[in-house]
């Protein structure tokens, strides 16, 4: 600093200054807990990524053990007429639906209880 500057003095009430050192305290302590937070973050962050590389590589030995064991699986040999039988008998059955169709088939249902009830 040179020698012609001048400064500026504020003057704090003895209040003020406690509550201003309160305020600076607690704002230090809350950056000490946001990096101790952010620090679990990056450790928990290291840790999905060891068990999501860890996963992919047992799923891939798995889908390469089924191939194996889907190669050495004994091949039924089925005639051609055989197979377009076994096709439309099991496309036509009238009492097989989904999961999903008969699912929302009993909300329909539920939903039309509902309202027969509020007409009347």
């Amino acid at each position: 600093m040179e020698k012609g500057e001048n400064f500026i003095h504020v003057r704090f009430e003895f209040a003020e200054a406690v509550q201003s050192k309160k305020d600076l305290l607690s704002s230090e302590m809350d950056l000490l807990n946001l990096i101790k937070s952010m620090q679990r973050y990056i450790l928990l962050r290291e840790m999905e990524t060891k068990l999501k590389s860890r996963f992919y590589r047992e799923l891939k030995k798995t889908t390469m053990y089924i191939k194996l064991l889907e190669a050495n699986m004994p091949q039924i040999k089925i005639p051609r007429i055989l197979k377009h039988h076994e096709e439309k008998s099991v496309s036509s059955l009238p009492g097989l639906k989904t999961k999903n169709e008969s699912d929302l088939e009993s909300q329909l249902m539920e939903i039309q209880k509902r309202l027969k009830a509020l007409s009347y």
